[in-house]
């Protein structure tokens, strides 16, 4: 341990971490929310710090050799945001003393290193003050066992946050770091010398962690191979995060896409082989939606042990903002799910002109049950339109084949690089169907160039609405009927958390559209098993405006499963299936609007039945519950038969609205009135109300002031049609014996 003057370095920052203030917990190490960021290699002084330029702020640097930093980087905004943070390089003891106590700043990552003799360090900082401002220490030239006496004598107690290892004249000594294990700052943790990658994975497992530091406590040597690490952990760590002991820098690379991932720690060494190897780990950096369908395909216990399957997948709406993402940049093995190429290329011909649907198209090859390669057979021909939904709908290999020798393997490949397919590619030695010698022989697709290629035939820049049905209705489809299993499954399991009715749900899928085409390899050997599946779907939506305005989103998705070693896991039924999982949300959402639509008004208070003059005028009205949406109204009146919706007249006012009024009212008008609330899904009635009216006369039935024989047979004729005029007694609504006796008493009494 260096001295500074005569003082102890390791006392006086022993010291100095009583200072209190606003924690700065290393969100850079911890935190799992999605982020911009970025890593280099073996980058220069002026690469490391030309990333502060793009707002990217260093976390985690090592120097590798002279000029030449790995280095991390997070994007400095958001939760990781951090004012002042730098990197400074070449620093002597005097310019490290300089930079702590004359510009107040706090180390976060410490690197030192043997400088031709000269102790020298990079170092990353932030001000300590402020937002970043925090107790904290550091050691330098210091050993194993100066470092345990810090940490277990410290008060208030410590947790490291930096721990490396260097030789100084051929001494090795160790560098350390750390904060104040208090307030916000505090953190249940630990660290661990000299410990195998088996070791420190059955630490994380056994606590639940995540590592925030890896450095090397031992090289490892022909003779003794075994590399052993110290590792810093903060335990009940959520969210997913990873760790590799030894990947070649390749490797880092494919498990970032693959898993999702950014990097939070990163220290190399050279392996007993000599070969440059990285001990790394990572969190998640995806958004939740991918990480819930990543879930899903990690979840099996044969993916677990397939370190050669590589997954990946994308959704995202038409014109629209990304879904999910994962490893979308991967070029896969397609199979069958590229034959989209050939079918819209001949498609695209149809509606230019230059072919029709009904184009004999030549077929020089067939397949057999036991092999699906095309092989040579007499020319035969059937129409381009067979060709297209043999190819699609069926698969079949050799009508594929008819459609690559019409256009020519160029002709398609140009095809897909006009639309922006920049990394789709048709093997000019492959044959679909056929297995290549070696892997580099397949075709190649993305998940990006496949749901980019279904989002441009859907948004019509391929294809106009036409000739986009026509290639939809020849493909595997969810349409015109045809029920997708796996989609109606996740449509149903989601609508089983609203009040859709059974006819509504059927009503939703019979409006919900769909088109994917799949593909599969297993070549045998060491070639692996390829799936993968790419398509469209159009959801229906009801609008929140006044009238539910139905409308529908569209989105293109892609999945694979690319070089996988189980071929009972990796089956279409499963892939497919979990393909859908990406538009589940839309899906919820679109159910939820239908739901919001079909929601029936609750009536609050009913319309009371009222006794009304002669010439008067009756209201009624009804209050109902008010959900987001519209809905009709109509006023309906019994007649004794059925009921006839009424309609303003200049007499009749409000029939359309909760408030019914009826102006110069006659015994004619007697009767049941109710109102009808009508939602795109249904109906809503009140209970009725009955109008009785009363007259000056009831006798004079005919209404001509005059008592006789003419009101007998006017009433006769009432009673005889059911009128509900003709319902002068208890009880109303029903036209018996009692009205006929009331009528004849009404009419002895006579008129005033």
């Amino acid at each position: 341990m260096f001295k500074l003057g005569n003082l102890s370095l390791y006392a006086a920052l022993l010291a100095a971490v009583v200072f209190s203030g606003a924690a700065f917990g290393q969100p850079d190490r911890l935190l799992d929310t999605q982020t911009g960021w970025g890593y280099l290699y073996g980058a220069t002084t002026s690469q490391v710090n030309a990333l502060a330029a793009n707002n990217q702020r260093v976390f985690n640097i090592e120097r590798v050799g002279p000029n030449s930093y790995d280095a991390v980087a997070v994007s400095n905004s958001g939760p990781y945001a951090v004012s002042g943070s730098q990197v400074t390089f070449a620093l002597t003891q005097t310019g490290l003393n300089s930079l702590i106590n004359g510009q107040n700043r706090r180390i976060i990552d410490l690197e030192a290193y043997d400088n031709n003799g000269v102790e020298n360090f990079a170092v990353v900082s932030v001000p300590n003050s402020g937002a970043t401002a925090a107790g904290w220490g550091y050691l330098v030239r210091a050993s194993q066992s100066d470092i345990n006496s810090w940490i277990a004598n410290s008060n208030p107690p410590l947790r490291l946050i930096d721990l490396d290892t260097y030789r100084l004249g051929g001494t090795k000594y160790y560098t350390a770091v750390a904060v104040n294990n208090t307030g916000s700052n505090q953190a249940n943790w630990s660290y661990h010398w000299g410990r195998t990658a088996a070791q420190v994975t059955d630490l994380l497992t056994a606590n639940n962690a995540r590592l925030v530091d890896i450095s090397i406590e031992r090289q490892p040597s022909i003779l003794n191979p075994t590399t052993l690490f110290n590792v810093i952990m903060v335990h009940n760590a959520s969210g997913a995060g990873w760790w590799y002991s030894s990947l070649s820098s390749a490797q880092v690379d494919s498990l970032l896409s693959q898993n999702g991932s950014r990097l939070t720690a990163m220290t190399r060494y050279t392996d007993a082989l000599g070969f440059t190897r990285f001990a790394v780990a990572m969190v998640d950096n995806i958004n939740p939606e991918s990480r819930r369908v990543r879930d899903i395909m990690t979840a099996r216990s044969e993916l677990s042990d397939d370190d050669q399957a590589i997954i990946g997948f994308r959704a995202k709406q038409v014109g629209g903002p990304v879904l999910t993402n994962l490893n979308d940049q991967f070029a896969f093995e397609p199979a069958s799910a590229i034959k989209i190429l050939h079918s819209a290329r001949a498609m695209r011909g149809v509606q230019l002109g230059l072919e029709s649907l009904d184009s004999l198209v030549s077929l020089n090859t067939t397949t057999n049950v036991s092999n699906s390669c095309p092989w040579s057979v007499p020319v035969t021909f059937t129409t381009l339109e067979t060709t297209i939904q043999e190819t699609m709908l069926n698969s079949s290999n050799h009508h594929t084949e008819a459609l690559l020798q019409r256009y020519g393997r160029e002709t398609l490949n140009a095809f897909a690089s006009s639309y922006g397919l920049t990394n789709t590619y048709l093997h000019e030695n492959h044959t679909i169907g056929c297995c290549g010698p070696t892997v580099a022989d397949f075709n190649r697709l993305t998940a990006n160039d496949a749901v980019l290629f279904y989002e441009r035939i859907a948004d019509g820049t391929i294809l106009d609405e036409f000739h986009r049905y026509e290639l939809y209705r020849l493909m595997t489809s969810h349409m015109d009927g045809t029920r997708d299993p796996w989609l109606s499954q996740l449509v149903r399991a989601e609508a089983a958390s609203t009040n859709l009715s059974s006819g509504e749900i059927e009503a939703f899928l019979d409006e919900l559209e769909a088109a994917v085409k799949n593909g599969g390899y297993f070549c045998g050997g060491t070639l692996g098993r390829y799936r993968s599946i790419a398509g469209w779907i159009r959801i229906p939506f009801r609008s929140s405006g006044p009238l539910f305005t139905p409308f529908a989103r569209e989105y293109s998705t892609a999945m694979f499963l690319h070089g996988a070693r189980h071929d009972t896991f990796y089956t279409h039924n499963w892939i497919d299936r979990v393909n859908w999982e990406q538009v589940r949300i839309p899906i919820r959402q679109a159910l939820q609007s239908w739901d919001a639509a079909c929601d029936p008004d609750a009536i609050l208070s009913h319309p009371q039945s009222i006794s009304v003059p002669q010439g008067g005028a009756a209201q009624f009205a009804a209050t109902h519950t008010t959900p987001v949406g519209g809905r009709t109204y109509r006023w309906q009146y019994f007649n004794g038969f059925f009921a006839v919706d009424l309609f303003d007249d200049g007499r009749i006012s409000g029939a359309d609205t909760p408030n019914l009024t009826i102006n110069g009212v006659t015994t004619a008008d007697m009767g049941q009135y109710r109102l009808v609330i009508t939602k795109p899904c249904g109906e809503t009635e009140s209970n009725p109300a009955f109008l009785t009216v009363t007259a000056s006369c009831l006798a004079d039935f005919d209404g001509n002031g005059v008592l006789n024989f003419f009101d007998f047979a006017a009433f006769i004729a009432a009673y005889n049609a059911q009128d509900p005029a003709a319902d002068l007694a208890a009880p109303f609504g029903v036209l018996n014996f009692f009205d006929v006796s009331a009528f004849v008493s009404l009419y002895n009494q006579g008129c005033p």
